[in-house]
C-alpha cells in the first residue's frame, strides 16, 4: 500500500471511530441547518421590504382583514368598513398581511402608508418586521419540505438531500419576492408542502389519510395561487391513470374521494363564502382574470418569424442580446416588455377595451377573436410562453432543466425515477396552465424549483462519485 493512501485510510478509521454514523448524521444535519439559517437571516431579515406594482393590491385587501375582517378589493379607509368583495388574488395572502399588521403595530403603519400611496410610494420608510419574519418562516419551510422531498426520492440518503437545499440556494427567485409585499413566499411555501404530501401519498398508495392531506394542501395552495384551481382535476386524472397499478382497482374509488375531499374542503368553503355574499361561483375578482387574459392573448397577434425567434430571444440571461445581434432590435421588439411589445398593447389597448364590457362577454370576446379563431397559433404561442416560463432563476432554471433531462434518462432507475417524475409532472402541468392564461413570468413556476433541485443534486453527487472513483483508481496504480 502506497503511503499516501495508508495515511488516508488511517485517516478515515479516526474519523469512523470518532464519529458514529449517528454522529456524522447529526453533524451533517447541524451544518446544513446552521448554514441555511445564517442564509435566510442575511438574505431576508436584514433586508428592507418595498413595494412591485402588484403590491398594493395585496396590502389593501391584508388591512381590510384585519382591521374589518373583510375580504375585498376596494380601496382601504381606516374609518369605513368596506363591502365584501372579491380579491385580486389569493386569501391567504391577504390573511398573511393581515396577520402581519395585527402582530406589530409599526408594521400596520407601514402597511397603512403603502395603501394611501401609489407604487413606488417612495415616502412609505417605516419596517415591516413582522412581514419579514413571515417570509423568513414560509422559506424556511419550503427548504424543510425540499430536504424531506429529497430523502422520499433518494431513499433518505441525507447527503443527496442536504445537497438539494443547497443547490436551491443560488436560485435568486428564492430571494427576489421576499423583498416586496406579494404572495410568492406563501405561495412557494404552500407548494413545496404540497408537492411533499404528493409524494408521500405515493410511496404509500393505499393510505388514504395521505391522498386526503395531498389534496387538503392543494386546495389551501389555490387560495394563494387561484389559477392552481386547474391542477385539482388534472392530478386527480393522474392519480387515477397511474395509482390503481399498486393498490388495485377495488381501493381506487376510496383513494380519488379522500383526494378529492381533501382539495374540496378548503376550495368550496371559499366558493360557497363568495356565492352566498357575493352571488357568484368563483375565486377572485372577474376583472384580474380579464387583465391577465388581455395580457396573454396579445401574444397570439405574433407572426410565425417572431415565434421563431422567441425561442433564442426568450432564452435565459442572454437570450435576448444573441436574437438582437441576429435579427436586429426591431425584428424583436414586440416579445419583449418595451412600449413597442405585444405586452404593452395587451395592457394598454385590449385590457382597456375590455373594460368597457362585463367579465363574461370580454372572456368571450377575447377568447373568441384570439384563441378559438386559430387554435394552432393558440398552441405554438402558450408552448413558447411555457419555455420561457421554466427558466427560474435565469441561467440557474436553464443548468437544471439540462440536469433534469440527464437525470431522467441515465442518473435514477425504478423507484426514485418514478418519484421525481411525479415530482416535475404538477409544476410542468402549471408552467402549461399558466403560459395559457398568462404571460408566463418565472415566479408564476416556483414550484419547478423542487424537481430542477434534485435533478442537480443527482448530478452533482454522480460527478463526485465518478472524480473520487477515479482518483481512487490513480492512488492504487
Amino acid at each position: 500500500m502506497r503511503p499516501k493512501v495508508l495515511c488516508r485510510y488511517l485517516n478515515e478509521m479516526q474519523i469512523a471511530d470518532r464519529f458514529p454514523r449517528k454522529s456524522k448524521q447529526f453533524f451533517l444535519h447541524g451544518i446544513g441547518l446552521l448554514g441555511v439559517l445564517a442564509l435566510i437571516g442575511l438574505r431576508i431579515l436584514a433586508v428592507p421590504v418595498t413595494l412591485e406594482p402588484d403590491s398594493q393590491r395585496y396590502v389593501v385587501m391584508g388591512l381590510n382583514i384585519a382591521d374589518f375582517g373583510t375580504l375585498t378589493g376596494q380601496g382601504y379607509q381606516p374609518h369605513t368598513p368596506p363591502q365584501p368583495g372579491l380579491g385580486q388574488g389569493g386569501l391567504l395572502t391577504a390573511l398573511e398581511i393581515a396577520i402581519a399588521a395585527r402582530l406589530h403595530e409599526p408594521t400596520r403603519q407601514s402597511l397603512i402608508c403603502f395603501a394611501r400611496h401609489a407604487f413606488p410610494a417612495t415616502d412609505c420608510t417605516g419596517p415591516l418586521a413582522a412581514l419579514k419574519w413571515l417570509y423568513a418562516a414560509e422559506l424556511a419551510i419550503f427548504l424543510f419540505a425540499l430536504y424531506r422531498i429529497a430523502l422520499l426520492v433518494f431513499t433518505g440518503d441525507a447527503v443527496r438531500a442536504w445537497l438539494a437545499v443547497l443547490v436551491a440556494l443560488p436560485c435568486r427567485e428564492l430571494w427576489q419576492y421576499s423583498r416586496f409585499v406579494l404572495g410568492e413566499p406563501l405561495f412557494i411555501a404552500m407548494a413545496g408542502l404540497f408537492l411533499w404530501a404528493w409524494l408521500a401519498a405515493w410511496k404509500q398508495p393505499q393510505r388514504w389519510t395521505g391522498w386526503l392531506l395531498a389534496g387538503l394542501v392543494l386546495g389551501l395552495t389555490v387560495l394563494v395561487k387561484p389559477s392552481w384551481l386547474a391542477l385539482g382535476p388534472l392530478t386527480l386524472l393522474l392519480l387515477f391513470a397511474f395509482v390503481w397499478r399498486h393498490i388495485g382497482r377495488r381501493d381506487l374509488a376510496l383513494t380519488g374521494m379522500s383526494f378529492a375531499i381533501g382539495f374540496a374542503l378548503p376550495t368550496a368553503a371559499f366558493l360557497l363564502r363568495n356565492y352566498i355574499q357575493l352571488g357568484h361561483w368563483i375565486m377572485s375578482d372577474p376583472n384580474y382574470l380579464i387583465g391577465n387574459l388581455s395580457h396573454r392573448f396579445a401574444f397570439n397577434m405574433m407572426s410565425w418569424r417572431e415565434w421563431g425567434m422567441g425561442w433564442i430571444y426568450y432564452l435565459p440571461d442572454f437570450g435576448d442580446n444573441i436574437a438582437v445581434k441576429l435579427f436586429g432590435t426591431d425584428a424583436v421588439a414586440r416579445l419583449g416588455w418595451g412600449p413597442a411589445s405585444l405586452y404593452v398593447y395587451g395592457r394598454d389597448v385590449l385590457q382597456v377595451a375590455m373594460q368597457k364590457l362585463s367579465p363574461s362577454e370580454a372572456q368571450q370576446q377575447i377568447l373568441q377573436a384570439y384563441a378559438l379563431n386559430d387554435p394552432l397559433k393558440n398552441i405554438a404561442v402558450t408552448a413558447l410562453l411555457a419555455f420561457r416560463g421554466l427558466f427560474i432563476g435565469g441561467k440557474w432554471g436553464l443548468y437544471g432543466l439540462l440536469a433534469s433531462v440527464v437525470t431522467m434518462i441515465w442518473l435514477l432507475r425504478g423507484e426514485q425515477r418514478r418519484l421525481w417524475l411525479l415530482l416535475l409532472l404538477p409544476a410542468l402541468i402549471m408552467a402549461g396552465v399558466n403560459a395559457q392564461l398568462s404571460v408566463s413570468i418565472v415566479r408564476y413556476n416556483l414550484a419547478l424549483v423542487p424537481a430542477y433541485a434534485l435533478a442537480l443534486a443527482a448530478a452533482l453527487h454522480a460527478c463526485g462519485a465518478f472524480v473520487a472513483a477515479k482518483t481512487m483508481r490513480r492512488d492504487r496504480i
